[in-house]
């Protein structure tokens, strides 16, 4: 038997994965059809609650072999020397990402950020990182380095609003509905993401020599992304609401608003806005050539 290790946040974007992982049989893909591979391989799903940061890290060392994560993180990952490449979309919609605050916090506004407020951020160069430098663009000013405070994940970004270390905490809307809710956060403003959300890229050695596994794995996963997407809007809810913890009302507003890849190769002329975004707000040096970023481009080399 085969393991493939593939990383994603544990939220319900992944619930398409997570429908292959628990059922093993949908692995090969729709309607059954032949396997490229020999059809005996196995996911072995790992946890990434510290996001794409921590993915682009375990991808590097070797403890992942595929990551699902945000599209704008995979690219500069990449172009930093990640040997790896993006094989498809996971998503086409973009990522919705709140901009939140302490309840107490004298920011009231979009308008009231300037560029000496702290950003907590999962990892440098994480989503969270990254869209932090997308807000401020658009508001008209930078971000100096000195302004991320690391937190890991959810869990210290709220340790870190609330002790006044950070002033700041971009991440999905959805996910953080609960301590909206609660008061312990106020949401200032919402920030979305100007490109599909999300992508699968692999390490360029697994593509070398298991391209057809990936391939079976990720034809299941846009199966069930697809199937899941015709499902009934009140059974897609239902199942929302209890794993994650959603509202009713935000589950809805989540499923109505999201689409799944159908299976398709990554579509250059999607990459290049990631690219010059990326260029312009000084995060990569230089766009990257498509062969050294997309798996379906041309024969790779590193």
């Amino acid at each position: 038997m085969n393991e493939l290790h593939v990383g994603g946040v544990p939220e319900h974007f992944n619930l398409p994965w997570f429908h292959v992982v628990e059922n093993p049989a949908r692995r090969l893909g729709p309607a059954n059809q032949e396997p490229r591979g020999d059809g005996d391989t196995t996911v072995v799903w790992h946890e990434q609650r510290g996001g794409t940061g921590q993915m682009m890290q375990q991808l590097g060392d070797g403890t992942l072999d595929v990551a699902i994560a945000l599209t704008e993180g995979i690219v500069t990952a990449i172009a930093k020397g990640l040997p790896a490449r993006i094989v498809r979309f996971y998503t086409t919609t973009p990522l919705q990402w709140g901009v939140h605050v302490a309840a107490g916090s004298s920011i009231g506004e979009e308008a009231d950020i300037g560029p000496d407020h702290r950003y907590a951020v999962s990892r440098l160069g994480s989503g969270s990182h990254l869209m932090a430098h997308v807000l401020a663009d658009r508001l008209g000013h930078t971000v100096a380095d000195d302004r991320f405070v690391i937190v890991g994940d959810i869990d210290g970004a709220r340790q870190a609003l609330a002790d006044g270390d950070a002033d700041l905490f971009l991440w999905d809307r959805f996910m953080t509905s609960l301590y909206v809710d609660n008061g312990e956060f106020r949401r200032v403003g919402v920030q979305p993401t100007p490109w599909p959300a999300f992508a699968v890229a692999a390490r360029t050695d697994v593509l070398a020599d298991r391209r057809a596994e990936v391939d079976d794995v990720l034809d299941a996963v846009a199966a069930a992304g697809q199937s899941f997407a015709a499902r009934p809007a009140d059974a897609a809810v239902a199942e929302v609401v209890e794993r994650f913890g959603l509202a009713d009302h935000q589950a809805r507003d989540w499923f109505a608003s999201t689409a799944w890849d159908d299976g398709n190769p990554a579509d250059p002329a999607l990459i290049d806005p990631v690219q010059q975004r990326l260029v312009a707000l000084g995060l990569i040096d230089a766009p990257v050539p498509l062969d050294r970023l997309l798996a379906d481009s041309a024969p790779m080399s590193d």
